[in-house]
């Protein structure tokens, strides 16, 4: 199943938000070798090419058609005229980093774990958005340890279902740090402090069945 919803981000601003499993994305739509001759560029047919594993395709090309179709319904642009594009600003790569729309003016992130995609648009501001998935995943104390602040870490422990609540800890971590945070950052700081860091307005977790999602949203797409 897609789902897609609105939710405001403050400052009269909103997030679209698009989620799904990645055999659904691309199951209605005539299949992954279909879709990548057709809607994907030179450059990602080429890392799509030498991904090494089935879901690692699967993953990539599905949030790829998932951010056209978003994009599409949003803007007016036709999917198949979406133009796509990734560099990372801190080592130049055109390998990872954030995407951009190049022919739509609209700030856009996405993410994929274990066959869940999800991708998140805004028309004004900036906005970051992870997902993981809860299946074959596992707290262990070294884990807490290196990702988690104690602070943080005890609230995990503490919490009924551990491997939802160090997710919903991690995920909105994520987001934020696609705002402009780093690793290092994100392990050392609580979720507030991250978010004054990077100056985001807005952020928040969601559940979507057996992934957890997590969103931050800065002041404006040019912070």
């Amino acid at each position: 199943m897609i789902l897609t919803h609105v939710r405001p981000a403050g400052r009269g601003s909103e997030v679209v938000l698009r989620t799904g499993r990645s055999q659904d994305v691309l199951g209605p739509l005539g299949g992954p070798a279909a879709r990548t001759k057709a809607l994907l560029s030179a450059a990602e047919r080429r890392r799509y090419s030498r991904m090494r594993t089935a879901e690692g395709r699967q993953d990539f090309l599905a949030v790829r058609v998932l951010a056209r179709g978003l994009i599409e319904d949003v803007t007016g642009v036709p999917a198949d005229a979406v133009a796509l594009a990734q560099s990372c600003p801190g080592c130049g790569s055109e390998g990872h980093g954030p995407p951009r729309a190049l022919n739509c003016d609209v700030q856009l992130s996405w993410a994929h774990s274990g066959g869940e995609v999800v991708v998140a648009l805004s028309e004004r501001q900036r906005v970051g958005v992870d997902i993981e998935s809860l299946e074959h995943f596992s707290v262990t104390p070294a884990l807490l340890a290196a990702a988690l602040p104690v602070a943080e870490a005890e609230q995990v422990l503490a919490a009924g279902d551990t491997r939802r609540a160090f997710l919903r800890m991690w995920t909105v971590k994520e987001a934020l740090a696609k705002l402009g945070s780093d690793v290092m950052t994100m392990t050392r700081r609580d979720r507030r402090q991250l978010a004054d860091s990077v100056g985001a307005v807005a952020h928040w977790t969601e559940d979507h069945g057996s992934s957890v999602v997590g969103v931050a949203v800065a002041a404006r797409a040019d912070l």
